[in-house]
């Protein structure tokens, strides 16, 4: 330690407009350290002096403190309050938001159960799409667990800005290769490093994938406290070979096979992976810091928490080539009793096109919720009729789905369904899918399930039998449009009779799914939940604009009821609009164009 940084303890320190007292170093590299801090109102800091020794270092911090400055605030990027640069002595003061603990620092001790795994990957994630969306977008090239922060109130925070640039190369020659070569050996981990980083000579354009690709490479090590990559593996990054563990968890696997691509174009955008983390993940967003003990806090172990590769240990030597997401999610199954049917699946989504291949991707089979990515593209192309109908594309989801092998395929189906017909504004021709709803309902009903899919099995029941009740008031009542809106038509007499048997029957399914999701705490059912509580919001919104007879009242109430419960579900009081003034439903594509 230099005499100055050692002098610090104990010290009364200005940085801008903050004056802190030095309490006690708590880390420190080669050239910097860091300290915990408090001002006089007892707010805790991190001070970090660098010594940067060289003008090129100088320049590298003051870089991290210039985009930390100018940067929006975000919850998951650590806080710069203030710094200083002195250009003479080429040492620069940065004054951060306390961090108590860091992922590392949970690693090192134990593995991390699911929930932190995607609490953490979750916060990464979210701040990368963060930076990726600025004007120019910054690329963060240092991603990794060993920069992932825990602050005081639990919520991880990206640190460690010095490597960050807004600069895209796309290389023409031999001296922007040795330029870019220097820069990213400089700037970068070695074994955390896209193809494009390793190869200079493919001349393949080097930006925000490169970010992606350590994405995968950082949920990796949050599972198994180990590197994808060892250091010296140029061979097997450039080849963008992967070897997943059996037990991984599929969403997890799906994750990091998604990310890990050689070619950039083909990784997804950090914001998809964003989405589908944050899907994941449910509402819990912070992780648990333990009280601290004399300002030495340390992470204990969480008593009878699972960690997310529990079995990893007996799984050693077993692997999944090629990073195929092969497993159930969660508990290591395959998706399918066969394998080789999970092949014929992935297949299946590779030779298809357009809304079919998108209808295929928001159905697979997972433990996940429908991605919400394809389920869109599903319902734009429905809406317009560019390419399939939804008449059509409930046929193909009825017919050609193997909902038959896994009751996850069937319950995706109905759901997807029922989203479609809630887009359509004469719903006469689907109802002959109501025989095929109640063979799928029934297939389940009378066939042995695993016990783990029941609350998938339920879902089943809930959603066939609310489109099935569905298309019957669309056949007596022909002026209603799929989402219940009835535009400039003229109400049959005995709607409001009709509507509030109808409001009241259908609050009761809806009901159950947001009882399982609750009770069986799977995230996949709340959202596949949505269009039922849409359907009950409808139903309450035009019930509500019609009634003239006191009797409507107990349906309205009942439909009350179950709009009260769904808002205490998170995702859902986002993704639905509730009935909150005497409006009737609007058109449904209307409605859509709103929504997106």
């Amino acid at each position: 330690m230099s005499r100055a940084a050692a002098s610090l303890v104990g010290k009364s320190v200005k940085i801008g407009d903050y004056t802190v007292n030095v309490r006690e170093k708590i880390g420190e590299g080669g050239y910097a350290w860091v300290y915990r801090c408090d001002d006089a109102s007892g707010n805790q800091y991190a001070l970090k002096y660098v010594n940067c020794l060289t003008p090129e270092r100088f320049e590298q911090f003051k870089l991290e403190a210039d985009i930390l400055s100018t940067l929006p605030e975000h919850p998951n990027i650590v806080k710069l309050f203030a710094s200083d640069a002195n250009s003479k002595t080429l040492i620069i003061n940065l004054l951060y938001e306390y961090c108590p603990m860091t992922a590392i620092s949970i690693l090192s001790k134990r593995e991390m159960t699911r929930e932190e795994i995607l609490i953490f990957f979750t916060a990464c994630a979210t701040a990368v799409q963060f930076l990726h969306q600025q004007n120019p977008p910054i690329i963060h090239r240092d991603l990794k667990p060993e920069n992932l922060l825990v602050a005081l109130d639990g919520t991880p925070k990206l640190c460690d800005f010095g490597s960050a640039t807004t600069k895209i190369y796309k290389i023409k020659n031999v001296n922007e290769i040795n330029s870019a070569s220097e820069d990213i050996e400089r700037n970068t981990t070695q074994n955390y490093r896209a193809p494009e980083m390793i190869d200079l000579y493919k001349r393949v354009e080097i930006g925000t994938p490169a970010d992606v690709w350590a994405l995968g490479c950082t949920l990796y090590k949050l599972i198994y406290r180990d590197d994808l990559y060892k250091p010296d593996e140029r061979l097997p990054i450039l080849q963008g070979k992967l070897r997943i563990p059996q037990d991984c968890d599929d969403s997890f696997a799906m994750i990091i096979e998604s990310c890990i691509k050689v070619d950039p174009t083909k990784r997804p955008p950090a914001e998809q992976i964003a989405g589908t983390a944050k899907m994941l993940r449910g509402p819990h967003d912070k992780i648990a810091v333990p009280v601290p003990q004399n300002q030495q806090q340390t992470q204990a172990p969480i008593q009878g928490a699972q960690s997310a590769n529990g079995v990893a240990s007996q799984n050693k030597g077993k692997v999944r080539e090629g990073g195929a997401a092969a497993a159930g999610g969660g508990g290591g199954e395959w998706k399918w009793a066969n394998p080789l049917k999970f092949v014929q699946e992935q297949y299946r989504s590779w030779v298809a096109s357009g809304a079919s291949q998108w209808a295929i991707k928001a159905t697979f089979a997972s433990n996940d919720p429908p991605a919400s990515k394809y389920v869109r593209r599903v319902l734009l192309a429905s809406v317009r009729h560019t390419e399939m109908s939804q008449t059509a594309l409930a046929d193909f989801l009825l017919n050609q789905r193997p909902w038959q092998t896994d009751p996850r395929v069937a319950a995706k189906s109905l759901y997807l369904i029922l989203l479609l017909i809630q887009y359509e504004t004469n719903l006469n021709e689907f109802i002959p899918i109501t025989v095929k709803t109640d063979q799928v309902i029934a297939h389940f009903t009378q066939s042995h399930v695993d016990p783990k899919q029941r609350a998938m099995v339920e879902a089943i029941n809930q959603l066939g039998y609310i489109v099935r009740t569905k298309v019957m008031l669309h056949a007596a009542h022909k002026e209603l449009e799929g989402n219940l809106a009835f535009g400039d038509k003229k109400l049959s007499e005995n709607l409001e009779n009709d509507l509030a048997r109808y409001l009241s029957t259908i609050a009761k399914p809806a009901k159950s799914l947001l009882s399982t999701a609750s009770s069986a705490k799977d995230f996949a059912i709340a959202v596949m939940s949505q269009p039922a509580i849409e359907e009950v919001s409808n139903a309450f919104k035009l019930l509500q604009y019609i009634r003239k007879r006191d009797e409507s009242v107990a349906a309205l109430n009942e439909g009350n009821a179950v709009l009260d419960i769904a808002k205490k579900f998170p995702y859902l009081q986002t993704a639905i609009i509730f009935p909150d003034d005497s409006k009737p439903p609007q058109p449904p594509f209307q409605r859509f164009v709103v929504q997106q």
